[in-house]
């Protein structure tokens, strides 16, 4: 609920499903969860209440997942035919990327990223410096780079999360 929006309504970004092997959920369970997801973003409403612009295009959604799910993610990407010749309505659809810092083995991350409003802002207070330090004695280089800023949300509707439990 958006608080002092015009239109008022329950939506959530957040998925959830029972599955025997969270680290492991099979390229079927994995498409359809995918496919959900793409679903609940199209679905939502603005503070408006109008429509979300969803744009279907592959680069606009961004399935972030950790190494546990990559693989499998990468198969719902590419493949023509899913565990047991199921055709894979999913190929191409999206853009996966592998998160290293995500330590979870049981949930990934939706992105749709094809309007202005993005789920994550990325905003510099300050430039990217790199520097170098030689040691005289040992000869040496270390070298550092530094960024000013910080990351915040920005609109939450076009982010979806999904956790196998």
């Amino acid at each position: 609920t958006d608080p002092g929006a015009e239109y008022q309504t329950d939506q959530s970004n957040l998925g959830t499903a029972n599955i025997a092997d969270p680290t492991d959920p099979g390229d079927i369970v994995m498409a359809a969860a995918i496919s959900g997801g793409m679903q609940s973003i199209a679905a939502r409403k603005d503070d408006r209440g109008d429509p979300m612009e969803i744009v279907d295009n592959p680069g606009n959604w961004i399935l972030m997942v950790s190494p546990t799910h990559w693989q499998e993610a990468e198969r719902v990407r590419i493949a023509e035919l899913l565990t047991g010749s199921v055709g894979n309505y999913m190929k191409g659809r999206f853009t996966v990327r592998l998160n290293q810092w995500m330590t979870t083995t049981d949930r990934w991350i939706l992105f749709y990223a094809g309007n202005s409003h993005k789920p994550i802002v990325l905003q510099e207070t300050g430039g990217l410096e790199f520097d170098d330090d030689l040691d005289p004695k040992s000869g040496n280089t270390t070298y550092s780079a530094t960024w000013w800023g910080r990351v915040q949300y920005g609109q939450w509707r076009t982010a979806y999360g999904y956790i196998w439990t």
